[in-house]
């Protein structure tokens, strides 16, 4: 509801966006489902994926892991450079990450503007140009994130998403979804081509797919 009213300048259109909240948990997944699906910034096939593999994984999958998952399908190799900022950010209502020192997308947020603040405290004495400066030729708070793709683990933020996927599958007037049985059998033929692949370790450094697929 608040990317809803972020841009809402008067009393009046945030009231109308709040009296209308969808009434229950399956209509308002289905709601941030339809924003994600009319943003020019959101690629529907990498979000579909990560729904994939998060919704249908026999454990929770290292970021690593989801990250090789991402540069497998086409094109290959590519993948999604900005994916934790993504899941962080632009698909924040739906995955969380949970790092070995249980530091929070919050925290981490904290801990990169107290950085940047001492970085621009210490920047010849934080004369007002100087500051200007630096933020041009570094930008505000990039790369803050930067979590080990060894041990971060991405799950859903709730058990309800899981469960909202398996029932509607992937609605066809917003494309975005997991279909159970086509997703299953992905998973399948992805973790069979990783296990015959004898250089997927070496294309892809750990944490790769190589142990998942051998597993499971």
């Amino acid at each position: 509801m608040l990317e809803d009213i972020y841009r809402k300048s008067r009393k009046s259109e945030i009231e109308a966006v709040l009296n209308h909240a969808p009434p229950d948990l399956d209509k308002m997944i289905r709601h941030v489902f339809e924003r994600l699906a009319s943003d020019p910034d959101v690629r529907r096939e990498d979000l579909n994926e990560l729904l994939c593999w998060v919704a249908l994984s026999e454990r929770p999958l290292l970021l690593g892991e989801l990250d090789v998952a991402l540069k497998l399908v086409p094109p290959v190799g590519e993948g999604v450079p900005t994916l934790e900022d993504d899941l962080r950010q632009l698909y924040a209502s739906f995955f969380t990450l949970t790092r070995v020192d249980g530091k929070t997308t919050e925290d981490l947020q904290e801990q990169a503007e107290e950085d940047l603040i001492k970085k621009y405290e210490g920047h010849n004495g934080g004369k007002d140009g100087d500051l200007a400066e630096s933020d041009d030729e570094d930008g505000p708070l990039e790369n803050i994130f930067q979590s080990p793709p060894e041990s971060t683990d991405v799950k859903f933020s709730h058990a309800c998403i899981r469960d909202y996927l398996r029932r509607e599958g992937v609605p066809a007037d917003i494309g975005v979804g997991v279909d159970m049985d086509e997703g299953q059998k992905h998973l399948a033929l992805t973790c069979l081509s990783v296990l015959c692949d004898k250089d997927h370790s070496t294309t892809y450094p750990a944490p790769n797919l190589q142990d998942y697929a051998a597993a499971n």
